[in-house]
C-alpha cells in the first residue's frame, strides 16, 4: 500500500517481541497525520486492502485490529464471552507495549463502570444505569431540552451569527445531563467550564479541572445521599445493586462522557446535513420528514463515534479469515461498518434508503454493551435541532463547505466549528428573563468549587488520567 493516506508504513515487529500480530499483515498506523482530513476515505482504502478487519497501530508499536465489516461487528459484539470488553485482557497492556505514557492509554484503561466490565458485574452496573435513565419520561426530557435550547438561542439570536458547535451543540448535553443529575443550572455552568478546561486548557488548567471534576462528582454523590430527589444520582444511590460512592461517581462520569461529546457531534453532524441538503431541511421544517428519521440518516452516514475501543479475544480464534490470537484487541469501526458494501442492493441503494427510519445501523453498538442511553441522546438531538430550525429558519453556512474541518480523532466524528448567519432576532424581556443555561458573566454566582477528598489527587488511579481520556478520545 503506497497511498499517502496510510502515512509511512511501520515494519512488522520482530517475532521475538512476543506479539502474535507480528506474523500478520503490515499494520496501518492510526495516529499522527493519518487521522487528518476525512477519515471515510481511509476506511474504504483499508477495506479494499484487508477486507472485513484490518491490522492497525493505535500508537507506534502498539497493535490492534480495526473491524470494518458489518457482519464482523455483529459476530464480535454479540459474543461477550469470547470477546469481553475488559481491557485487562489486552496483551499490549499486559506485556507493557501500551503504557500510561501513550496518548490513547486512557481510552483503553480499565475503569469500574458499565462500559469496561462484563458478565454479572456488567449486568449489575448497567442495570442500575438503565433503571435510573428510565425514570425520565419523554415529556419531562423534552421540556428540559427545549428550555435549554431556547435560552441558548436567545443568547446569540440578536447578533445574526453563531458557531453552532461552541454556542449551541456543545452546551446542550452538559446542561441537560446536569439537570438529570439533580442539580440546579449554576452547576451546569460550572460543569461546562470544567469540560472546556479539560479539552482546551493547558496542562496546568487541565490538571486543575481534573481534580475539580473528581471533587464535583464525589460532592454530588455526598449531597444526594443526604438529600435525595427524583434524579439519576439519587436513583443510583437507592438502587438494589448497592453501588458504592466510587461506583456511582464512575457511572456518572460514564454518563457525562457518553452523553456529552457524542451528542454534541450528533447535533453538529445533523445540523451540517440540514444546512447542506436543502430538500431534507425543507422536509423537516414542513414536518414532511420527522426529525427522528433525519437523525437516523445521520447515524448511518456520520455516526458521532466512528470507532470505539475495544473487545479482547479470550482465546485464539478467527475473524474474517484472519487469525485472532488470545489477548488481541478488536476496535469497532462503526462508520466503516455502516457503509459496508453488503448493505447496498444490486441497484446501489443503501439499506438506510430502502425503508424510512431504518435503525439497523451500528452507531449505538450491538449486543449486551449496546448504548443504554440512546433514547436520551436521540431526544437531545431531535428536540434541540427542531427548536433551532423553527427559531432560525433562514440560517445558512457562513463559510464554504470545503472550509469545514473534522476533528483529528481516531474515535470521534465531529466538526471543529459550524459557523452560520441568519436574520438577527430581537429577544424580548419575557423570552430572555429566564437565563437558564446561558453562559453568564463572572458576576453571576456559581457553586463553590467542590473540595477534593484526600483520594481525589492527580495520582489517584483511574481518576488521575481523566483529562487525558477526554483529550485522546475526543481529539481536542
Amino acid at each position: 500500500m503506497t497511498d499517502s493516506r496510510f502515512g509511512t508504513p511501520t515494519p512488522p515487529s520482530s517475532p521475538a517481541n512476543g506479539c502474535p500480530l507480528s506474523s500478520q499483515p503490515e499494520a496501518v498506523p492510526l495516529h499522527g497525520d493519518t487521522l487528518q482530513g476525512d477519515t471515510r476515505e481511509l476506511w474504504e482504502l483499508m477495506r479494499k486492502r484487508f477486507g472485513g478487519i484490518a491490522p492497525v497501530e493505535v500508537e507506534p508499536g502498539v497493535r490492534a485490529w480495526l473491524m470494518l465489516g458489518y457482519s464482523e461487528h455483529l459476530e464480535v459484539l454479540r459474543d461477550p464471552h469470547l470477546f469481553p470488553h475488559d481491557a485487562r485482557n489486552w496483551r499490549e497492556l499486559r506485556e507493557g507495549r501500551m503504557t500510561p505514557n501513550h496518548g490513547t492509554y486512557p481510552v483503553f484503561e480499565y475503569r469500574p463502570n458499565a462500559l469496561h466490565t462484563d458478565g454479572v458485574e456488567h449486568q449489575r452496573l448497567r442495570g442500575a444505569l438503565v433503571d435510573a435513565y428510565e425514570a425520565f419520561t419523554t415529556n419531562r426530557l423534552r421540556t428540559d431540552i427545549e428550555e435549554v435550547a431556547g435560552a441558548l438561542i436567545d443568547s446569540f439570536a440578536p447578533y445574526g451569527e453563531a458557531d453552532l458547535i461552541d454556542d449551541f451543540a456543545y452546551r446542550i448535553p452538559l446542561l441537560v445531563i446536569n439537570r438529570m443529575l439533580g442539580q440546579n443550572d449554576d452547576h451546569g455552568y460550572f460543569l461546562c467550564d470544567l469540560m472546556m478546561d479539560l479539552w482546551d486548557g493547558d496542562a496546568e488548567a487541565a490538571n486543575a479541572a481534573n481534580v475539580k471534576m473528581v471533587g464535583f462528582l464525589m460532592d454530588l454523590v455526598a449531597r444526594k445521599r443526604v438529600k435525595p430527589g427524583d434524579d439519576i444520582t439519587s436513583r443510583l444511590l437507592a438502587h438494589e445493586a448497592q453501588l458504592t460512592d466510587e461506583e456511582i461517581a464512575q457511572q456518572i462520569m460514564l454518563t457525562i462522557a457518553a452523553a456529552h461529546d457524542p451528542t454534541t457531534n450528533l447535533i453538529g453532524n445533523a445540523l451540517r446535513l440540514l444546512l447542506l441538503e436543502q430538500e431534507m431541511r425543507v422536509a423537516v421544517s414542513g414536518s414532511q420528514l420527522l426529525i427522528h428519521d433525519a437523525i437516523e440518516q445521520v447515524l448511518w452516514r456520520e455516526p458521532p463515534f466512528q470507532t470505539l475501543a475495544g473487545r479482547y479475544a479470550r482465546r485464539d480464534t478467527e475473524v474474517a479469515g484472519y487469525r485472532i490470537a488470545e489477548g488481541d484487541c478488536l476496535i469497532s469501526g462503526y462508520a466503516a461498518a455502516n457503509n459496508d458494501p453488503i448493505l447496498y442492493d444490486a441497484d446501489g441503494v443503501h439499506a438506510s434508503a430502502r425503508s424510512s427510519g431504518n435503525r439497523s445501523h451500528l452507531a449505538w453498538g450491538a449486543g449486551p454493551h449496546r448504548c443504554p442511553a440512546q433514547k436520551i441522546g436521540q431526544h437531545m438531538a431531535a428536540s434541540s435541532i427542531q427548536t433551532l430550525v423553527f427559531r432560525l429558519s433562514d440560517m445558512q453556512l457562513s463559510v464554504p463547505e470545503r472550509d469545514l474541518r473534522w476533528r483529528p480523532s481516531l474515535f470521534i466524528r465531529g466538526l471543529e466549528r459550524l459557523p452560520v448567519v441568519f436574520t438577527p432576532q430581537e429577544v424580548s424581556t419575557a423570552q430572555s428573563g429566564d437565563q437558564t443555561c446561558v453562559n453568564q458573566s463572572s458576576s453571576t454566582p456559581t457553586p463553590e468549587t467542590p473540595r477534593p477528598r484526600p483520594h481525589d489527587s492527580e495520582n489517584s488511579g483511574p481518576w488521575s488520567r481523566l483529562s487525558s481520556l477526554v483529550r485522546s478520545l475526543f481529539g481536542r
